[in-house]
């Protein structure tokens, strides 16, 4: 007869573990509070000019195009987000623009996320569901990822300047 172990909620060292990616889990945190504050705007109609700008953009470009070059224009886009982590990430100026990109990021995000639904109601939670969020989690993923060996390098960039150039 086979037996099954207990799960120990001990043996997992969730605090060593986010200290050790500690910059990812705080670009995470910059990430969402970037989509609640665009949550927070569009509920409150702070942004419902803007936001039906974005949507109606959004439209005109997913309806207007062929599906290749629709790909291909939102794998620019979301490549130039990298490419500024990337070029931010070799100057010291990584350390305070890398965690805007990233913010920058939530809020559009979460001003289409939150536009599709506020002016489509249920289309737009399903429109939501098919086309913007399983792009956005992947993306969302890379970007973070990038962030966080970004700001990584560019403060380790930062330590050898102010050292004279010693690397420890």
């Amino acid at each position: 007869m086979k037996t099954t172990g207990v799960v120990h909620l001990g043996n997992i060292k969730l605090f060593k573990t986010v200290r050790d990616n500690l910059s990812t889990v705080l670009f995470t945190l910059v990430f969402t509070l970037g989509v609640l504050i665009s949550v927070i705007l569009v509920s409150k109609h702070c942004l419902n000019r803007e936001s039906e700008f974005i949507l109606d953009f959004f439209n005109q470009f997913r309806t207007s195009y062929s599906f290749s070059k629709v790909f291909f224009i939102i794998y620019i886009f979301e490549f130039t987000f990298i490419f500024f982590i990337f070029i931010f990430s070799t100057s010291l100026f990584g350390i305070a623009f890398i965690p805007a990109i990233v913010f920058m990021r939530g809020t559009i995000s979460g001003l289409l996320l939150c536009g599709l639904y506020s002016t489509m109601g249920l289309t737009g939670i399903s429109l939501n569901l098919l086309t913007l969020i399983p792009s956005t989690v992947i993306n969302v993923l890379s970007l973070i990822s990038a962030a966080s060996y970004g700001l990584e390098f560019s403060y380790t960039l930062s330590k050898i300047i102010i050292n004279n150039n010693h690397y420890d």
